[in-house]
């Protein structure tokens, strides 16, 4: 029997709207008898709910002064990144020999989606194909475990992934990326695969330090 939402879940799942589309942004105080107000429910299920997002780490509580929305530094940010790298590739070594025509043809898709919306300047949206892609990807191997501890080092950059792709050359690089990823993956090609994800990593974790040390100096 399918299980029935709750407000909780309700409001939960708002929140996560929130936070990967940008509307909630690192640092920012979350409002708890507003954000009630805005979806039409009690103060309770949006305290739930944040309690949910603090075991995440996604808020961050601090006292007599209320809810934040958890703001990551540097050494956070090369934290998850080598975190993501360790789990990805292995995730990659799995799945890639085993990787199908209709795979294929699904990563394809997800890469021709992700392009037209970076294309027509569609952010939100394109950071939410862009996680489908690589998820995607990483689902080849058949490991929900896996899986599920990459996707939750994703939800900490959900935030900082649309402040990345606010820049039109990031767009560029990330769709162009994305293109040479689905011809190593099309070809089976773990060594190839394994490089471009390095790179492509690299390449983000370079323009996000440079645009957190940017905000700290303002």
């Amino acid at each position: 029997m399918p299980r029935i939402a709750t407000s909780q879940d309700t409001v939960l799942k708002s929140l996560r709207k929130m936070l990967a589309s940008g509307r909630l942004k690192p640092g920012q105080q979350i409002i708890q008898d507003a954000l009630a107000s805005r979806l039409g429910v009690s103060r309770v299920p949006v305290r739930e709910a944040l309690k949910v997002l603090q075991a995440e780490g996604r808020v961050i509580h601090e006292l007599h002064r209320g809810y934040f929305v958890a703001a990551l530094d540097i050494e956070d940010l090369t934290e998850i990144y080598r975190l993501r790298t360790i789990l990805e590739d292995e995730a990659l070594r799995i799945g890639i020999p085993k990787v199908t025509a209709k795979d294929v043809a699904q990563i394809k898709a997800l890469h021709q989606e992700c392009l037209a919306l970076g294309q027509r300047g569609e952010v939100t949206n394109m950071a939410a194909h862009n996680r489908k892609f690589h998820i995607a990807i990483f689902r080849l191997c058949g490991q929900e475990r896996l899986i599920s501890m990459i996707e939750n080092l994703w939800d900490s950059l959900d935030a900082y992934r649309v402040i990345f792709l606010n820049s039109p050359e990031n767009r560029k690089r990330t769709s162009d990326d994305h293109a040479r990823i689905v011809a190593a993956v099309a070809a089976k090609d773990l060594r190839e695969s394994l490089r471009l994800h390095a790179a492509h990593n690299e390449h983000a974790l370079k323009a996000l330090r440079k645009q957190l040390l940017e905000a700290a100096a303002q």
